[in-house]
């Protein structure tokens, strides 16, 4: 568990927000495949778990992109926005969709199936 935080946890949380933002200004986004790795190694966390917590930053990442580019016009075309929401309206849908599935699979499918790259210690498994 994060929480309570000590020194340690708070390092650990500064740690892995300036990776994940260095990752994301990158444009490797920062979800799956940096903050997950980083939830599992630094925290222990079991990979189900680490794959949940790891939405949060990718919903935060994604709120600071929206943020940075909402007033921003295309270069080219100053008429519109840099922000193409034609195109947001038309994937929401499939997000929509593909949450709902993954849901679904998620509860179908036990732990085992969920791929468990543990090769550290568990510290959350510890007494």
């Amino acid at each position: 568990m994060i929480l309570p935080l000590d020194f340690t946890k708070t390092l650990y949380l500064m740690l892995t927000g300036f990776i994940v933002g260095l990752a994301n200004a990158g444009g490797l986004g920062g979800g799956g495949a940096v903050s997950v790795p980083l939830l599992i190694i630094l925290f222990g966390y079991e990979t189900k778990y680490a794959i949940g917590l790891g939405y949060i930053f990718v919903f935060w990442g994604g709120m600071g992109n929206y943020l940075q580019n909402c007033n921003k016009y295309h270069p080219y075309e100053t008429a519109s926005p840099l922000v193409s929401y034609q195109t947001a309206l038309i994937a929401i849908p499939g997000i929509i969709y593909g949450a709902v599935l993954g849901y679904f699979f998620n509860q179908l499918c036990p732990a085992a199936g969920v791929a468990q790259p543990q090769a550290h210690t568990n510290r959350a498994s510890r007494p």
